[in-house]
């Protein structure tokens, strides 16, 4: 009996060894396989950042306007990708409603089909009031027009 306890514990001790250095070694793997996606994201941020900047100085606000509109977009249309709406989190649901309420103030110049999809299945729902900046403050007390389809 004795014995048996000693290959059960010995045997849980090397499952439970090999599961640590799993776990581990996937965790470091995965690190360093995201760290340089995230730099590069980073490192794009501020090259849009910049153009967009330098548009705004040099007497170009419709191409920094256009360019921005064309970011936003973007990330309101990977953010809904192949997600239903109750599959979101909260912060993503309210940053949806924040950019369905700039689009309704400020409609498409030129559509974006994906992002006109996903702001068009989101709800008429308030935002949060502890989620509104100053800037969404003037989205809320405006009077939208509709996002089409």
């Amino acid at each position: 009996m004795r014995q048996r306890w000693k290959w059960v514990l010995g045997g849980l001790m090397i499952f439970a060894l090999g599961f640590y250095s799993g776990v581990s070694f996937g965790a470091h793997r995965l690190w360093k396989v995201l760290e340089p996606m995230k730099r590069m994201e980073e490192a794009a941020t501020i090259n849009f950042g910049i153009d967009e900047l330098l548009f705004l100085r040099t007497g170009n606000p419709d191409k920094a306007l256009r360019r921005m509109e064309q970011r936003l977009d973007l990330a309101v249309a990977g953010l809904a990708q192949g997600r239903q709406w109750e599959e979101l989190s909260f912060e993503e649901r309210q940053a949806l409603l924040l950019a369905k309420k700039y689009r309704q103030r400020y409609p498409y110049s030129t559509a974006s089909p994906g992002a006109q999809a996903a702001l068009f299945a989101a709800p008429d729902e308030p935002l949060d009031p502890r989620v509104l900046k100053t800037a969404a403050r003037v989205l809320m007390e405006s009077t939208p027009a509709t996002v089409e389809p």
